[in-house]
């Protein structure tokens, strides 16, 4: 089975490569390792693909493919850099050292999926000359990133409600929100999201950190028991929705760049709606159909993880200064910058956060203006 996969693997590389760099055709590889039916590729991009067809006049489109067909969660960075595919989805905290400033900035806490969203592209597209020369450097050219729903607890076979349950469970976590775990007493485990499932399976993994929403997506409710709430472990902003590879985004003509640009902020706004509506459905499912138990985490936890992730910051910039980062305060400082401003705006569209689909539409027009409109296609 192993040699049969291999080959396949292979085999789908080198059609990879033989179709990459069709940017000029107008029909970009677009590289998920995400499943074919997660709706950041059913939902997401496919309205993206949609929306730059229609706006260029069926010149420019994305062919997507998902389930990690054509590179890993691991190998997708290279595989966009190296130009295996046109374009992708990048999980940061997979490759911290291969952009280090660019996962500096995915590594600040959040507490609100928008506001966490809209600043973490603000800052990569505007306000971080030293992500740009790493992400030049690389190849790679960003268009728009995403963030998680505040993130839950999972667990299987325990319910974890206070520190003395968290103390020494083995817990899924990457990034700066490992960090976070074993501040808190708890054992974090660096497995990919595609091996969540199997982790739970083969006892590798007692819990994962993860927004609510993949209970649905991975069928987390198949194999996990409990959710912890009530717990604020914050946003996750460790996903680029959409890198593409420089050369391909440098055959493009001014005027098909503009097309991607205006089209973008429906990506950030798109995965910030589908990303709350799955959460919240897949939390009642479970609860009411699925049979798993909804955990309230005691005061003592919920006091722990506050002053764990406060500190989140300060470990970041250590982290990142460590990788090699220069000045990492004041990439921090522009993140805050864009934190205090998407904030405000949050307040003005609706800050409880429901918001109907004039308030989505609002989301978007601000995500234009303030962000992509003042990016250069020259």
């Amino acid at each position: 089975m192993k040699s049969k996969m291999t080959r396949m693997t292979a085999l789908a590389l080198a059609g990879a490569m033989s179709v990459a760099g069709t940017a000029v055709a107008g029909e970009l590889v677009y590289s998920s390792f995400l499943p074919d039916t997660h709706y950041d590729n059913a939902y997401v991009m496919k309205r993206f693909s949609d929306s730059i067809s229609e706006a260029s006049g069926g010149k420019l489109s994305l062919s997507i493919s998902g389930g990690g067909v054509l590179a890993s969660a691991t190998t997708q960075f290279e595989a966009i850099s190296k130009g295996i595919v046109d374009a992708g989805n990048v999980t940061y905290a997979y490759t911290p050292s291969l952009a280090p400033a660019v996962t500096l900035v995915a590594d600040m806490p959040g507490t609100i999926q928008q506001v966490s969203a809209a600043a973490v592209t603000e800052t990569l597209m505007l306000d971080c000359p030293q992500c740009k020369e790493e992400l030049d450097a690389l190849g790679v050219t960003f268009v728009a990133n995403a963030s998680t729903e505040p993130f839950s607890l999972i667990c299987t076979k325990k319910d974890v409600a206070s520190l003395a349950d968290l103390k020494g469970a083995k817990v899924r976590a990457t990034g700066a929100l490992a960090r976070l775990m074993a501040a808190v007493g708890a054992t974090p485990v660096n497995i990919t999201f595609a091996e969540i499932y199997e982790g739970f399976q083969r006892g590798q993994i007692d819990c994962t950190a993860i927004g609510a929403a993949t209970l649905a997506t991975l069928q987390l409710w198949d194999v996990a028991d409990s959710v912890t709430v009530e717990l604020p472990l914050g946003t996750v902003t460790h996903y680029g929705l959409l890198l593409v590879n420089s050369g391909v985004w440098n055959g493009l003509s001014a005027e098909d760049k503009r097309v991607m640009l205006d089209a973008a902020p429906g990506i950030v706004a798109d995965n910030g709606y589908v990303t709350l509506k799955s959460s919240g459905e897949a939390m009642v499912t479970a609860t009411t159909e699925k049979s798993m138990k909804a955990v309230e985490a005691d005061p003592e936890l919920q006091a722990a993880v506050k002053e764990a992730l406060a500190k989140q910051a300060d470990d970041a910039v250590a982290s990142a200064r460590d990788r090699g980062v220069k000045d990492p305060e004041a990439i921090v400082a522009a993140f805050t910058s864009n934190v205090d401003k998407w904030t405000q705006i949050y307040n003005e569209i609706g800050s409880d956060g429901n918001w109907n689909d004039d308030q989505w539409a609002t989301f978007r027009a601000r995500l234009k203006s303030e962000i992509y409109d003042n990016v250069s296609v020259q």
